[in-house]
C-alpha cells in the first residue's frame, strides 16, 4: 500500500465560489467530521482525457494502487480506496527533465513523476527535499472501452484529422510521442474555461517592431515595418540588393506595431494592414488614406494580425480587446468570430497561420499557457484543440507547412515555453509529436521565433538573451547554431524565408533598424535604412560595452495593509529570482546591478552614384535596457475547508492562503536607477493593471 499520509480522504462535494463541481478527495479531520476543499481562484478538475496507470508493489501478493494524470493534477488512489490529489509544481522538476514535480497541500508532501511515465516515482518532504524512491512500479493501464463497460469514464482517443494527406510513419529518431505534461502534446479537446478576472483589459508586451514579409515575382521580397516615429518603412530586394520603396502615404501609425502585406493585383505597391491607435483595424493602400475595415470588432493598439482566408477571399485574423478571435474579410469587411468566448486569450495576442488549398491552420497560446490549434475546412472552423501546455500566455508562435525529407506534407509549430526553452511539434496522423532538437535552446519566454524547412532540413532562428541573432540548422546529431549577427534586442522579431539552399532572414536591431541577411556558405547582412536607396552592406558589427556602473542600493517599500511577496528577477538570470517578504509598512533594502549601455560600432560599405563602394564607420549609442523586473504577490485565501456538519459552515482554521499575482513592473535601466531610490511595490504593480503578466516573466510563479 502507498503510505503517503495517515490522514483519511473521502469524496464529497467541491465548492468553487457559489458553484458545485464533481468531488475531489476531501479531508476527514481527526474528529471524524467530513470537510471539503474549495478553491476560490480555480483548480484543475478531473475531466475527460486522463492518463491512467497502475502502481504495483513487489509484495506477495502484490498491492495495486492507481494513478490518474489529468491536466495539471495527479491523483493517486491506494488499494483501500483513499485518494491523494497532487497539483503540478514546475519548480520541483529535475534540471535534466527526467522527473516532473507535484505537490499536495492536503498531505503536505511532494512527488516527482518520471517524464516517460515508467519505472518508479520519487517521494519528497514538504519543502521539496529528501526525495526517496517509491517501492511502487508504474505500469500503463489499458484503456477501458465504454461500449464494454458503460460505467467507465470516457477515455480520449489521441489524434487529429490530417491537414493534408498523412505522411508515412516517422523514421526512428524523427519524433516521439510524449506524455501529457507541460510542453507535451495533449489530447484533442476544448481548452478549460478561463478566469476573466486575471487578464481582462490587459495589453500584451510588444517587440521593438514587427516585420511583414511578402514574396513577389522574380524572387523579389517586400519587407516592411513601422519605425519608432510611426512611419512605415518599406524595402524590396533579394540577397544584398535591397532598395527602399517610397510610400506615398504620410499616415502616423503605432510605432513598432504588427502589420501585414497583401499584393496589389496591378503589380504596384502592396496594401498594408495594421491596428491603429484607437484599436481600429486599418487598410492602407498606396496613395490613399487609411480605411477602417470593420465596426464589429475593436482591437487593442498594437495587436498582432495575420493573413488568413484563401487567395480569392483573403482575411485578417486577430484577437480583439475582449480576448476573442475575429476573422475580417479584406474585400467586404465582413467580420466573423473564430473564437467567440471572451477572455480566452490576451487582447491582441500573437497568432500564427498556415494554409494549404482550402484548409487553414491557426495557432495561439491561451491564458493558461496552452498551445492550441484551430482548423478550417469548407469555411468552418474547428477547435480549439490543445497541443501542449507550459507556455508563456500570449507568447509568440511560429508555424510552417512544407514537405519533409521524404516528400510528404509536414506541419511544424514552434514556441518558447515559460521556462525559456524552445519547443517544436510535428503534426502526424496520430496526433502531435515533439520534434527533437538534440539540445536545449534557451531564449526569453514567449519570444519571437521563426521556423522553415529548406532543402537541407529544418531551420530555426531567434535572438538570444545576450542580443545575438542565431540560426539553428538541422543536422544528424541535432540542431547546430550559426551566428547571423550581434547588436539586437533580446527576443526581437525574426523572419526566415527559404530558397533552395539560400536562406534569407530579417530582424530589427537594438537601434530600431531592419537588418536583412542572406546565407551562402556564410551569413552576410545589409542595413535597411531610409537614408539610402540602395542598402549599405554590413562588413562588421561589434557591441562595445560602456564603462561599468557600481551597483545601486534601492528600497522596496510596502505601504499596503497586508504582507506582500516580491520576486526580484534579473532578466539575465531569470531562473534564479530573489524572493522577498515585506510586511505592512516595512521596507526591504536590495542591491541591484546596473548596466552602462553600449556602443554599436558598424563598418558599412556605402554605394555612390558611380556604383563604387566606400567604407564608412558608424557608431550608434545603445542605452541600457531595463534589467530587473519586480513581480508582486499578495497572500490571499484560495482554499477553504467546509465542514457540512457544523454551522455556519466555513472554518477559518482550515483556510489556505497562497500568493496571488497583483502585477509586475520594471526598474529603471542603467544610470536612471539611482542609489537610494524607493519604490512603493503595491502602487507600482497595481497601477499598471497587468496581474496576468506574472505568468510570462516569473519562472517560479505559484
Amino acid at each position: 500500500m502507498l503510505h503517503i499520509s495517515h490522514q483519511e480522504f473521502h469524496g464529497e462535494t467541491l465548492h468553487t465560489g457559489s458553484k458545485a463541481h464533481s468531488c475531489l478527495p476531501a479531508h476527514r479531520s481527526r474528529f471524524g467530521a467530513i470537510v471539503c476543499i474549495g478553491v476560490a481562484f480555480g483548480i484543475a478538475m478531473p475531466v475527460q482525457g486522463a492518463d491512467r496507470f497502475f502502481l504495483d508493489t513487489p509484495d506477495v501478493p502484490p498491492v495495486r494502487s492507481t494513478a490518474v494524470i489529468t491536466g495539471d493534477s495527479l491523483t493517486i488512489t491506494d488499494a483501500a480506496g483513499q485518494s491523494f490529489l497532487y497539483a503540478r509544481a514546475v519548480e520541483l522538476d529535475t534540471p535534466d527533465g527526467r522527473y516532473f514535480g507535484y505537490y499536495s497541500r492536503a498531505v503536505n508532501q511532494t512527488l516527482r513523476w518520471p517524464a516517460r511515465s515508467a519505472g518508479k516515482f520519487l517521494i519528497g518532504d514538504s519543502r521539496g527535499q529528501n526525495f526517496r524512491e517509491s517501492r511502487m512500479t508504474i505500469q500503463a493501464a489499458p484503456e477501458v472501452d465504454p461500449a464494454v463497460d458503460p460505467a467507465a469514464p470516457p477515455v480520449p482517443r489521441v489524434g487529429r484529422k490530417p491537414v493534408v494527406p498523412p505522411p508515412p510513419p516517422a523514421a526512428p529518431g524523427a519524433g516521439r510521442p510524449i506524455p501529457r505534461v507541460p510542453n507535451a502534446p495533449i489530447p484533442r479537446g476544448n481548452v478549460p474555461p478561463q478566469n476573466p478576472d486575471d487578464f481582462a483589459g490587459r495589453r500584451i508586451n510588444r517587440s521593438p517592431a514587427e516585420i511583414a514579409l511578402l514574396p513577389g515575382a522574380n524572387d523579389t521580397l517586400t519587407a516592411a515595418y513601422i519605425d519608432r516615429s510611426g512611419r512605415l518603412q518599406m524595402f524590396q530586394g533579394w540577397d544584398d540588393t535591397w532598395r527602399r520603396r517610397q510610400w506615398p502615404v504620410r499616415a502616423s501609425l503605432v510605432p513598432g506595431a504588427p502589420l501585414a502585406l497583401q499584393p496589389d493585383p496591378a503589380g504596384g505597391l502592396p496594401s498594408v494592414y495594421t491596428v491603429g491607435r484607437g484599436g481600429e483595424l486599418l487598410m492602407i493602400a498606396a496613395g490613399e488614406e487609411p480605411r477602417r475595415l470593420t465596426d464589429r470588432a475593436t482591437f487593442v493598439s498594437g495587436a498582432h494580425i495575420v493573413i488568413g482566408g484563401t487567395p480569392r477571399f483573403p482575411t485578417i485574423i486577430a484577437v480583439d480587446q475582449r480576448g476573442s478571435i475575429w476573422e475580417v474579410g479584406l474585400e467586404d469587411g465582413q467580420a466573423n468570430p473564430i473564437e467567440a468566448n471572451p477572455d480566452r486569450y490576451a487582447p491582441g495576442a500573437p497568432l500564427a497561420s498556415v494554409a494549404a488549398g482550402g484548409e487553414q491552420e491557426l495557432f495561439a497560446i491561451d491564458r493558461q499557457g496552452t498551445l492550441v490549434n484551430y482548423r478550417r475546412t469548407n469555411r468552418q472552423w474547428d477547435g480549439p484543440d490543445a497541443i501542449a501546455r507550459g507556455f508563456a500566455p500570449g507568447g509568440r508562435v511560429a508555424a510552417t507547412l512544407s514537405t519533409d525529407e521524404n516528400g510528404q506534407p509536414e506541419l511544424l509549430v514552434a514556441s518558447v515555453d515559460s521556462r525559456g526553452e524552445l519547443q517544436m511539434f510535428r503534426a502526424t496522423q496520430n496526433g502531435w509529436n515533439q520534434f527533437p532538437l538534440g539540445q536545449d535552446i534557451e531564449l526569453p519566454p514567449g519570444t519571437s521565433v521563426s521556423v522553415i524547412r529548406a532543402a537541407d532540413g529544418v531551420h530555426l532562428s531567434a535572438v538570444t538573451r545576450d542580443g545575438t541573432w542565431v540560426e539553428w540548422v538541422q543536422g544528424i546529431r541535432g540542431f547546430a547554431p550559426r551566428v547571423v549577427g550581434r547588436g539586437f534586442q533580446p527576443g526581437a522579431p525574426v523572419v526566415l524565408y527559404p530558397h533552395d539552399l539560400h536562406i534569407h532572414g530579417l530582424s530589427i536591431d537594438a537601434a530600431g533598424r531592419m537588418v536583412a541577411g542572406s546565407f551562402d556558405r556564410e551569413w552576410s547582412s545589409v542595413l535597411l535604412v531610409p537614408e539610402f536607396d540602395l542598402a549599405p552592406r554590413l562588413v562588421r558589427r561589434e557591441v562595445i560595452p560602456g564603462d561599468p556602473l557600481p551597483p545601486a542600493n534601492i528600497n522596496l517599500e510596502n505601504r499596503h495593509n497586508e504582507e506582500v511577496v516580491v520576486h526580484l528577477i534579473d532578466e539575465l538570470a531569470p531562473a534564479t529570482p530573489t524572493e522577498i517578504r515585506i510586511g505592512p509598512g516595512q521596507i526591504s533594502r536590495q542591491q541591484v546591478k546596473r548596466d552602462p549601455g553600449a556602443i554599436l560600432e558598424e563598418v558599412w560599405m556605402i554605394p555612390d552614384a558611380n556604383g563604387d563602394w566606400t567604407e564608412d564607420i558608424r557608431r550608434t549609442p545603445l542605452p541600457a535596457p531595463p534589467r530587473y523586473r519586480v513581480v508582486r504577490y499578495a497572500h490571499r485565501t484560495t482554499y477553504a475547508y467546509v465542514d457540512k456538519r457544523k454551522k455556519p459552515g466555513p472554518l477559518k482554521d482550515f483556510d489556505i492562503q497562497t500568493p496571488v499575482s497583483l502585477g509586475t513592473f520594471r526598474l529603471p535601466p542603467g544610470a536612471e536607477l539611482q542609489d537610494g531610490d524607493t519604490f512603493d511595490v503595491y502602487r507600482e504593480a497595481v497601477m499598471r493593471q497587468n496581474p496576468g503578466a506574472a505568468a510570462l516573466v516569473d519562472p517560479i510563479r505559484p
